[in-house]
């Protein structure tokens, strides 16, 4: 015990000779540096145990040192050296206090950083195939981003990137400028990830006919006096429907008041009074108020000015729309906006807006009530394309136009030419009764299937590795009463030819409901009900191909074996929808190739497959099931064509041929 006194003694007589409060920042470092310099070397000194043992290593028999009081021994030492530091450590802060600073998030790595905020991405823009779940963008995310945006110019460039991750752009002047103001602002461009082209449109003849238009416009508001109609014989039976559950989410009062403004509003726009207003002027919205207790008059009178005025900004707002399609200034402006987004690599076109659908309709009364601002709103928007279509079927001869038609083939020709390479591509509208002429790209060029500006269409589709044709708004029945003429059906078929054609396409969604014959009494699977599809599907290549979904199509035998056969073994999922294969098929050969592809996929890759038949015709599944027959546009848009199909009502062989393309059924049962 004497010595561990000594060396006490000897480290405070050291440590005498430098004073702490007289040391400055460096010398106190330097001294907590020879403090632990010096605490090694004791620590090296003392004898040391074997592990798990109680002998103690190099141990003299001369000294009569208890290995069991060793640690006892040292302890003063180490307490002192503890002191020592204590206090050399808290000269160090004292001095150093002012230069120190709390660390903060910003202090984190920039990688870290960038995982931190992209939390708040938008999961449809960074997913597959996910652009049509973009209807509109969540107002807690956006003010979330806008706020980090805000915090400081750390943040302000690292949140930027996410505020516009999928730009909407509307066929229209003022949309167009906001695209090309998001482009050159390289913070933001360089977030958009996804264009979606929202392509709804004012047609000519609504624009040219103020009759027309007010019809159109009277069909949608009887729409909602209906809805107000229903709601306000609920509120007279206690608030509840047939299922008791309450319905009514207004007063009494405000059904009642939209309907009442509905027969008003229909009484005000009586064409006697719109052709005297359009020769009277300002004087025919002139009301005597003595003759007028209700009010009724002056309401008819603001309701006629807003249908004329509506009217002719609805004219301006076409003759806009139709001068961006047909003189190219959209796509070429969007073209070169995208230039100026290095990671815009994928495009959608759409004919609905979720926000206006949402504007003008989140309610029975909507459009109905006292204040007029959202009916005024309501009156130039345009339509979607298959009620263009209608419309057009309704007023009979005439002159047909939908140039906005000419953006689905001219804006990705547009792109490619500006050096972009597309990598995913959706249609979610399309000319479906007529128009398909409009798809023929290039300005003023020959309108068929062999004119040459195809191949800009197909260049512009090669490096495609997402294809989705046939979703958003053509999920549903066109009433068709025949198929398309040749001359137009060869145009869509040129247009899904090239949009097919490259074979590094991964993902192919296609879904041909739209093109479904329902006029006539054909049930489901009648192979004259559906749209051929052999041109469309027989001449593509697509050996890294992943999910595939075909739905809604009639092929030929060699043109399902073909495209079966192009198929490589990178398959994950594989879903035919009601594909009917045309007379004298054979379906065995199809359940043969697909059947060692799934295996390969499965054995090679180790990819966990999966594959759904249902409601597959013609050959040995014979004529298929009927369906219910649609014959008006209200039952087209109120049945789902998916509803009734269970897999407990598919036929018993078409279940073995799935199992045997699964691997878990040896024999193929269309074979012996």
């Amino acid at each position: 015990m004497a010595a561990i006194a000594d060396v006490i003694e000897g480290l405070k007589i050291d440590w005498a000779k430098v004073d702490v409060n007289g040391l400055d920042l460096a010398a106190a470092y330097e001294e907590l540096r020879c403090l632990e310099d010096h605490e090694q070397s004791i620590i090296s000194s003392r004898p040391k145990k074997k592990a798990g043992e109680d002998a103690v290593v190099n141990y003299d028999p001369s000294q009569e040192w208890n290995p069991a009081e060793l640690v006892d021994e040292y302890t003063p030492i180490h307490d002192a050296i503890d002191a020592r530091r204590a206090a050399l450590r808290a000269k160090a802060m004292d001095l150093s206090r002012s230069g120190i600073r709390a660390l903060n998030l910003l202090d984190l790595p920039h990688d870290i950083l960038h995982e931190i905020v992209d939390v708040f991405q938008h999961e449809g823009a960074i997913a597959p195939n996910r652009i049509f779940l973009f209807h509109g963008d969540s107002p807690e995310r956006v003010q979330s981003v806008q706020n980090l945006r805000l915090t400081c110019r750390a943040f302000y460039e690292l949140a930027s990137p996410l505020l516009v991750p999928i730009l909407e752009v509307r066929l229209d002047q003022a949309s167009l400028d906001h695209a090309d103001r998001i482009s050159r602002s390289p913070l933001i461009a360089a977030g958009v990830r996804a264009v979606r082209v929202a392509l709804q449109y004012r047609p000519r003849r609504l624009a040219e006919n103020v009759m027309a238009f007010k019809e159109r416009r009277l069909d949608e508001l009887e729409t909602q006096e209906h809805d107000c109609d229903y709601y306000a014989e609920t509120w007279m039976l206690g608030g509840y429907d047939y299922d008791d559950e309450t319905v009514c989410e207004q007063p009494y009062r405000e059904y009642k008041e939209a309907i009442d403004n509905y027969w008003i509003i229909r009484a005000a726009w009586d064409e006697e009074r719109i052709a005297e207003a359009k020769e009277r002027g300002e004087a025919a919205y002139e009301v005597d108020a003595e003759n007028d207790e209700f009010g009724e008059k002056r309401k008819g009178a603001e309701y006629l000015r807003i249908l004329l005025e509506g009217h002719e900004r609805y004219c301006q707002k076409h003759e806009e729309q139709h001068r961006l399609a047909s003189d190219g200034s959209f796509v070429n402006t969007l073209a070169a906006a995208m230039v100026r987004m290095p990671r815009a690599s994928a495009l959608a076109f759409t004919d609905v807006i979720q926000d206006d659908k949402e504007a003008f309709f989140d309610k029975p009364t909507t459009l109905l009530t006292p204040n007029t601002e959202i009916l005024t709103r309501f009156m130039e928007s345009p339509l979607e394309w298959l009620d263009i279509e209608r419309v057009d079927d309704e007023m009979g001869e005439g002159e047909f136009e939908l140039t906005a038609a000419k953006i689905l083939t001219d804006l990705p020709i547009a792109i490619h030419k500006a050096g972009i390479r597309l990598r995913e591509m959706q249609i979610g509208c399309f000319p479906l009764t007529n128009y398909q002429m409009e798809l023929c790209p290039g300005a003023g060029g020959q309108q068929d299937a062999a004119n040459p500006a195809w191949d800009d269409f197909r260049a512009a589709c090669q490096h495609l590795e997402v294809c989705n044709f046939g979703t958003g708004n053509m999920i549903q029945w066109s009433v068709r009463s025949e198929h398309l003429p040749a001359p137009q059906k060869a145009i869509v078929d040129a247009y899904l030819g090239a949009l097919f054609s490259n074979p590094r396409v991964r993902h192919l969604d296609v879904t041909m409901m739209c093109y479904v014959i329902n006029g006539r009494e054909l049930g489901l699977g009648a192979a004259e009900g559906r749209y051929h599809g052999s041109t469309m599907l027989g001449k593509t290549n697509m050996p890294h191909l992943k999910h595939l979904t075909v739905m809604f199509v009639t092929l030929d035998q060699q043109a399902l074996e073909g495209f079966c056969a192009s198929l490589g073994f990178e398959l994950e999922y594989v879903c035919m929808f009601d594909i009917v294969l045309m007379g004298g098929g054979s379906w065995a050969g199809v359940l043969d190739l697909l059947r060692e592809r799934v295996a390969a996929a499965v054995g090679a890759r180790g990819n966990t497959v999966r594959v759904s038949f249902t409601c597959l015709a013609g050959g040995e599944f014979g004529t298929g099931r009927l369906k219910k027959n649609i014959r008006s546009p209200s039952e087209s848009q109120n049945w789902s064509p998916f509803e009734e199909y269970s897999p407990s009502q598919q036929l018993p062989l078409l279940v073995q041929a799935q199992e045997f393309v699964l691997g878990t059924r040896a024999d193929n049962p269309l074979r012996g």
